[in-house]
């Protein structure tokens, strides 16, 4: 994918303050930035999908879709905005869900 990966870059260098890092620091930043977006691309427009049909899908198929999402995805997301914006707080974290 390696016009996905040019873009990408070329969206990663668009967003963060290059002038707060060294060069070493950015590519490696950048690099990883890549990575996380690609790794969950596949699983958006699934996610997308899940949630638009939801209401035509059975329980089975519909929690796997969330789960898988919830586990991956999520995660790789998170990481991709924090190579971005280490600083930016998450107002989300401050809003916990009170779990059984």
């Amino acid at each position: 994918m390696p016009d996905k990966d040019d873009a990408l870059r070329r969206i990663f260098l668009r967003i963060v303050d290059e002038e707060a890092l060294s060069e070493v620091e950015l590519r490696e930043r950048m690099e990883d930035f890549v990575f996380h977006i690609r790794d969950c691309m596949d699983e958006l427009p699934e996610f997308v999908d899940c949630v638009n049909s939801v209401e035509k899908m059975d329980i089975e198929q519909s929690w796997k879709g969330f789960y898988g999402f919830f586990i991956h995805a999520l995660n790789h997301l998170e990481a991709a905005r924090a190579t971005v914006m280490p600083d930016h707080e998450n107002p989300f974290f401050s809003v916990q869900p009170k779990l059984k």
